[in-house]
């Protein structure tokens, strides 16, 4: 339980009354669920050129959709992806039967290490992990699927091109919390044009409005550091944990879901400008602290925008360090995560799929990682006292 009355979110910036109500009154208010669909669409593809989404009430039950079209294409798929990343990966794909591929990350600036052998598989996964944009790899077989995940990475940009609309890469969107557009939930498909007839848009829920309209006043509320202390003393809720889960949303993403998404995606470059801004303060408040900081050694790659929805960090000393610095930083009320609890060739629900796996950089970074917020309600003297209690920690 922090001891501040303020308390930081880890993740945040749901969109306000005001905006949601604004977005409705403009596009839905004598429109249907159908239409508004389609609307919401086409500005997806304003934002991801060249790509047709299609939504479903989570991010999950859309790589369900994409893993579902190679399934049936090959009888025992196989994924290559990294050894660290959101364990509700394999566990989609393992609903899926595909077999495992883990390639390692670096550990200092968290790019994939993906070697020749991961090129050939029926899909590649690149996490863009915090909404660092992972490097497009070449030289990849024809047959090969690829994956741009953008549900952390939307604001962030390589080559000109949004995370998601890379290449001829499928993308992935995800509308809950603690997501680079976070909402009331749902999700999205990007898929590739040439493509987009393999695949069918769910109908919409129907779910009356008022509802979920009450429900994002509530999540805009909370996300206030005034309010926060709130549902983090409630265990109960589960926030920022991460599990293996077999269970999908059978629901249908709803028309108060399309209205709080698309008050976010409206949104999204002054919301990638903020992160960046606040990215930036954080970097140059670290650097004199004997910390790595995988944004900033990630600043020689050309091209690239990357606006993270959380600040990565790694301490030096591994987990023992870094489970103390985050117990710290909590009781201050500082947002910090620990990010996901271990890499996941270590899951044993999938231990019999693994046809390879590389993890030393992974295990390092399971271990070390902490992350920061960037969110709008960061202030610069919740930066300055997250260095002091860091300098304090390094110093013992």
């Amino acid at each position: 339980m922090p001891r501040s009355l303020r308390v930081l979110p880890p993740g945040g910036g749901f969109a306000g009354p005001l905006r949601v109500f604004s977005n409705f009154y403009s596009h839905w208010k004598e429109g249907d669920d159908q239409s508004a669909l389609e609307w919401f669409g086409k500005r997806v593809g304003d934002f991801f050129p060249n790509r047709k989404a299609y939504f479903y009430s989570s991010g999950k039950k859309g790589l369900l959709a994409l893993a579902e079209q190679i399934s049936e294409k090959h009888k025992k798929p196989v994924v290559s992806l990294s050894s660290y990343s959101c364990p509700d990966l394999i566990a989609c794909l393992a609903e899926k039967n595909f077999s495992f591929r883990f390639f390692d990350i670096d550990a200092d600036s968290l790019e994939p290490r993906i070697e020749e052998q991961h090129l050939s598989s029926n899909l590649l996964l690149l996490s863009n992990l915090y909404g660092l944009a992972d490097s497009f790899p070449k030289d990849l077989s024809e047959d090969t699927f690829v994956l741009d995940d953008s549900c952390q990475a939307a604001l962030s940009s390589s080559g000109g091109k949004r995370i998601g609309a890379r290449n001829n890469a499928f993308g992935l969107l995800s509308f809950g919390r603690g997501k680079s557009l976070p909402g009331l939930g749902g999700g999205a498909l990007l898929v590739p044009e040439e493509l987009a007839s393999d695949y069918s848009q769910e109908s919409s829920s129907g779910k009356p409005i008022v509802s979920d309209s009450l429900k994002s006043i509530v999540f805009w509320l909370l996300q206030s550091p005034w309010f926060y202390r709130i549902p983090s003393s409630l265990p109960f809720l589960g926030l920022g944990q991460t599990h293996y889960s077999n269970s999908v949303d059978t629901g249908k993403f709803s028309i108060g879901q399309v209205v709080v998404a698309a008050s976010q995606l409206l949104h999204i470059e002054s919301r990638a400008s903020m992160h960046s801004e606040n990215s930036a303060k954080w970097v140059e408040a670290l650097g004199n602290l004997d910390l790595v900081q995988p944004m900033l050694r990630r600043r020689e790659q050309s091209e690239v925008s990357n606006s993270p929805i959380r600040y990565p960090i790694l301490v030096p000393q591994g987990s023992e360090m870094r489970n103390q610095l985050y117990k710290e930083l909590t009781l201050a009320g500082l947002g910090v995560s620990c990010s996901y609890p271990g890499i996941l060739p270590s899951y044993k629900q999938i231990e019999d799929r693994i046809i390879s796996s590389a993890q030393e950089g992974a295990s390092k970074v399971a271990d070390r990682v902490l992350t920061l917020p960037v969110h709008r309600n960061v202030k610069d003297k919740d930066i300055e006292l997250t260095v002091q209690i860091i300098k304090k920690a390094l110093q013992r």
